[in-house]
């Protein structure tokens, strides 16, 4: 039994198309990206500078320049030196805010993030009941795995001066990722209940409601309040 109160009856309910659940994902593109940028400033303000003063430093006594060339020497230099690592830590943390925020929200009392929210849409189990923060977490990183394809297919592309259309055809390989990348972003237009391949995975929905919770932090007894 589902102990969430929502707007609507279980009757009205239904499942979300890829118009409004479009909709969402943009308004949490931009809070996130607000939240990224916010991240790499502080960040940036209290640890990257001085390393990144540091490695500067060290690269102009060792080369004479601080201009970074593509040359065997920089680039063993760079794999070589602690800003390296830094630079992999720090941009994991970024990419971490965004994980954090949908992985938060859309396992608290709300089940949506900010952008559901606003379009009044909730994620839940197939059973209807609230999904665990490692579930949602789970949910979010296979929904960027469309992205990792794109960047390695447009680095394809670019080392091997081909056309988009070229790059997918120029090996078996990448045309069975390419198949699967579409029907990874596109198999929702197949199913009943409008799920994609990374819901199916989690075994989750995305549906119409509202809960009836103030605040993502708010007790299940604020419900009735």
């Amino acid at each position: 039994m589902n102990i969430f109160n929502f707007n609507k009856k279980p009757e009205d309910e239904k499942y979300v198309g890829a118009l409004r659940r479009g909709a969402a994902v943009s308004i949490d593109v931009w809070i996130v990206l607000i939240l990224r940028v916010m991240a790499m400033q502080i960040l940036g303000k209290i640890w990257m500078e001085q390393q990144l003063i540091t490695f500067f430093e060290e690269f102009e006594e060792t080369f004479g320049t601080q201009t970074i060339k593509d040359t065997p020497e920089h680039l063993n230099f760079i794999l070589h030196h602690t800003i390296f690592i830094h630079v992999i830590i720090f941009y994991s943390i970024v990419v971490m805010v965004g994980a954090i925020y949908h992985a938060l929200l859309n396992s608290c009392v709300w089940q949506a993030t900010i952008g559901k929210r606003i379009m009044k849409i909730i994620m839940v189990k197939e059973n209807g009941a609230r999904i665990s923060f490692q579930r949602a977490l789970l949910h979010y990183f296979l929904s960027l795995l469309p992205f990792a394809f794109l960047f390695y297919l447009m680095s394809y592309q670019i080392r091997n001066h081909l056309t988009f259309y070229q790059a997918i055809m120029s090996s078996q390989l990448n045309l069975i990722f390419g198949i699967l990348f579409v029907l990874w972003v596109q198999i929702h237009l197949f199913t009943k209940k409008r799920t994609t391949a990374y819901d199916i995975i989690c075994n989750t929905l995305i549906i119409n409601g509202k809960t009836s919770f103030k605040w993502p932090w708010s007790k299940q007894l604020d419900s009735n309040a």
